[in-house]
């Protein structure tokens, strides 16, 4: 006999990284939760650090460290 598991119809958030990170791109919300565009930074000495920055991070990603 064989056994057929049945797949849930109805959409939901992923729960954890392993889930988000096999789930379709269909089924992931990526419009950015944190957009930084043409950002300067630079040390009080004047030394550039970055310059002209742009970068978007996705709903999915839960933390930043910087």
């Amino acid at each position: 006999m064989v056994s057929r598991s049945r797949v849930d119809p109805t959409p939901h958030a992923p729960t954890d990284l392993s889930e988000l990170l096999m789930a379709s791109p269909s089924s992931v919300d990526l419009t950015p939760s944190i957009t930084l565009s043409d950002v300067l930074y630079a040390w009080p000495d004047g030394t550039p650090v970055f310059d002209d920055l742009s970068f978007s991070v996705p709903r999915a990603v839960y933390s930043l460290v910087g």
